[in-house]
């Protein structure tokens, strides 16, 4: 594996119920998209935000943080003036989670680096991945292993399997005793719908 790469192991709070987005490429958050995170975490109690990286501009991370969000956040390839991890480590209870940004070329390329990515840091199982880079909200299983992407809330890319056609996304982690749920919400101007899975 090429380059120098940042790991953190972090123990969070069980239960647990986080915001998730990735790729925000920008300085800062629109007031739209600022309003839309305080209806859909805050005013919903959730005050953990984690990013998946490429959020580009340190200044978004004083957006997060003057909003009340206590962030988790991962470097993306696009983060050259920040020093995140580049792997999380994040367990809540018994449930142990990879959170990596992504590289590389074809989507489904993608996945296979961030399970690489996961494998050489984490030594233990981990319950699932959440992924960035692609701009294209999934949640899927391969090979037992669950693959979580909220998509990008600011620049949301088509999906090459032709779900969802540039649509901005975000999503809702809750680990409890049901499990990990990883909820992803797609935001289509005024209009908005729920994909719900368990």
């Amino acid at each position: 594996m090429g380059g120098i790469y940042r790991f953190k192991k972090i123990n969070i709070g069980y239960p647990i119920k986080c915001g998730v987005i990735s790729d925000t490429h920008s300085y800062t958050l629109s007031s739209t998209n600022k309003a839309l995170l305080h209806e859909k975490y805050l005013s919903n109690n959730i005050n953990y935000l984690i990013h998946l990286g490429d959020i580009t501009h340190p200044s978004v991370i004083n957006d997060f943080e003057l909003m009340g969000f206590k962030t988790i956040l991962i470097q993306g390839n696009n983060d050259g003036l920040l020093r995140n991890p580049h792997v999380i480590e994040l367990c809540s209870g018994k449930y142990r989670l990879g959170l990596v940004h992504g590289s590389g070329g074809s989507y489904d390329y993608v996945k296979n680096r961030c399970y690489r990515l996961v494998e050489n840091f984490i030594q233990a199982p981990v319950d699932g991945i959440m992924y960035g880079h692609t701009h294209v909200a999934r949640d899927e299983m391969i090979n037992n292993i669950r693959y979580m992407n909220p998509g990008s809330l600011c620049a949301p890319r088509n999906d090459p399997e032709g779900f969802n056609q540039k649509i901005p996304s975000l999503a809702t982690l809750e680990i409890n005793d049901k499990g990990i749920n990883f909820r992803i919400t797609f935001i289509n101007q005024s209009l908005e719908q729920s994909v719900h899975s368990s």
